[in-house]
């Protein structure tokens, strides 16, 4: 069902980007944090995809959600941990309710580092 995407040393990052350049992406909108640093370099290493920074997650969104409404094609927005990911939601709800194809990226901690900081 599946087929085997790169060779066994390609990290996740870039075998997400490969799925992504099949798609026809060619820009992804967001900002860089911790969490998505191995996805963002795996970007910086495409000739056929480009990060688009913005200031804040929401542009990001909507960014991905006006080229998604105006090109009909998938685009993608990009958010980092916790508040970063949820930025996202206001652009992404509108590409919802326009039946655009928007996907939104975030990041994670690692599992071991979750709920370390509660006191």
């Amino acid at each position: 069902m599946f087929e085997q995407l790169g060779s066994p040393s390609q990290t996740v990052s870039d075998q997400l980007l490969q799925v992504l350049i099949e798609a026809g992406v060619t820009q992804v909108f967001g900002v860089i944090g911790d969490a998505l640093n191995a996805f963002a370099q795996a970007i910086e290493r495409s000739d056929t995809i480009e990060w688009v920074g913005v200031r804040h997650e929401g542009n990001g969104s909507y960014a991905a959600f006006a080229q998604a409404e105006l090109s009909g094609n998938l685009a993608v927005c990009a958010g980092t941990v916790g508040p970063g990911a949820l930025h996202l939601i206001n652009g992404l709800y509108n590409a919802k309710r326009e039946r655009c194809p928007v996907l939104a990226i975030t990041g994670q901690v690692p599992v071991p580092q979750l709920g370390v900081c509660q006191a």
